[in-house]
């Protein structure tokens, strides 16, 4: 891929006008970036020819993906829904994240900080194909009657939780409606076994639910569990979590990404800030780099910056905790505070998920099409994590691995990923004792073929 490296002062000031995605607004002056066209209709043989036309000009790795003078794509018996023609077309050795979403929840969720649902967020024991609470969402019915982290989905509506996948999952839960109820059959963490009825609403999201202030050693360490990148509301989330490091004079913060799926580079540009502060103030964030197709980006570039909010903490050290349900703008966060000389980043848990990518997400027809359109990378322009950020990635001052344990709450300084990161604050290595566990938890999808959109998993 081509791109020549740019630097505009005045792409700092467009890019805090951003109010969603930063791919929803041209960072060039007089709006250079070619735009994407829209459908010509939304019947299925138009809207198949739309997503091919775009993924032949705007996605990133256009000349490395099957032939497309092979493809017929208004040919719906051969590709009878958007995902099956998508999946045809993308550069499978790399791209496990382009798809097509519901229009309405992708704006739901990242642009008001809502989703539908009980108020669940689910993971999945690969050894033993449980299906686990990772929390309940603060304000939702599942939260109110006391579904709680730890505690097991036996039963969904009478059906077998384990033995569901696919599109029998997703019946088993009923209509997505507002006040739809669903009988859930739990196993508490005391082992206990409940049936509970909890109805469906919409649930707003606080991106730091279960942040707090951690005492170590006579010191008040940081603790921020941040659960997604969301435009203003998770903006003003992470501005009231950082007002109280400042008014708790803390020093050493834990930055809990473990079930982070990912989101907006502002938001994502914003948390970087208020952890470096001063330190980074000016410097690159990020780069996007586009593909060199002559009839789309043309090798473009865009540099987002570095900024000083107020509540900034000016840190020396930064501790992640990150898990394989880790991804996208929460690998930016860490990937992009590496190349800073006068801070130590240090990663506790497991390898984060791998996507050093994005896309530029298009709405027509009530579906969200969104195809990978650029990389990212640092001020070093370091980036291509696509196995992940692990113990082997360059510029991290120490990898620490740890488990995540499931049946301590998160933030509790007895819990094993928090654990471990306090034992590095207190000896500045990584702990020679590491805690087992009995699971290998991952972010639930309800397939295979589950599109990573950020938010998998939530119920």
């Amino acid at each position: 891929m081509k791109g020549n490296f740019t630097k505009n002062l005045k792409q700092l000031l467009l890019l805090s006008s951003c109010l969603l995605l930063i791919t929803s607004c041209s960072l060039f002056d007089d709006d250079d970036r070619p735009g994407m066209p829209a459908p010509v209709s939304c019947s299925d043989e138009d809207y198949n020819q739309y997503i091919y036309d775009i993924m032949g000009s705007y996605y990133y790795w256009y000349d490395e993906a099957d032939p497309f003078n092979q493809i017929d794509p208004k040919d719906t018996i051969a590709y009878p829904t958007p995902q099956s023609l998508v999946d045809v077309l993308k550069y499978a050795t790399l791209d496990r994240f382009s798809g097509v979403g519901d229009a309405t929840s992708f704006t739901q969720f990242y642009g008001d900080g809502v989703f539908l649902g009980v108020g669940l967020r689910l993971l999945t024991d690969e050894i033993s194909g449980n299906i686990m609470i990772a929390y309940a969402f603060e304000g939702s019915d599942a939260f109110a009657k006391g579904i709680s982290r730890g505690d097991r989905i036996i039963e969904i509506n009478g059906y077998p939780a384990n033995d569901l996948t696919g599109d029998a999952w997703t019946t088993a839960w009923g209509p997505s409606e507002v006040d739809n109820v669903v009988l859930l059959k739990v196993e508490h963490i005391d082992t206990t076994i409940e049936e509970i009825s909890v109805s469906k609403s919409l649930i707003s999201i606080k991106s730091t639910q279960s942040s707090g202030i951690i005492p170590n050693n006579g010191k008040n360490i940081g603790y921020l569990h941040f659960t997604s990148f969301l435009g203003t509301t998770s903006i003003d989330d992470l501005n009231t979590e950082f007002n109280k490091f400042i008014s708790n004079n803390v020093t050493e913060l834990i930055v809990d990404l473990r079930y982070n799926g990912g989101g907006l580079v502002p938001t994502a540009r914003h948390l970087g800030s208020l952890i470096g502060g001063l330190k980074t103030n000016g410097s690159i964030f990020t780069t996007m780099f586009f593909n060199d197709n002559h009839r789309a980006y043309n090798g473009y570039t865009e540099s987002s910056f570095f900024s000083s909010p107020d509540n900034a903490l000016d840190l020396s050290r930064v501790i992640f905790i990150t898990t394989g349900a880790s991804c996208s703008a929460s690998e930016l966060v860490i990937n992009s505070l590496i190349p800073d000389p006068d801070i130590e980043v240090v990663v506790v848990g497991s390898t984060s998920c791998g996507k050093p990518v994005g896309s530029v997400p298009q709405t027509h027809c009530n579906k969200a099409l969104s195809v990978i359109n650029f990389e990212l990378k640092n001020s070093a322009n370091q980036g291509g994590y696509f196995t992940g950020i692990d113990a082997g990635y360059n510029g991290l001052t120490a990898f620490c691995e740890a488990t995540d344990d499931i049946n301590t709450a998160l933030g509790d300084s007895n819990e094993a990923s928090v654990s471990s990161a306090l034992a590095y604050i207190n000896n500045n290595q990584c702990s020679l004792l590491k805690a087992k566990s009995a699971m290998k938890l991952k972010s639930f999808s309800e397939s295979t073929q589950q599109i990573h959109t950020g938010f998998e998993g939530l119920y």
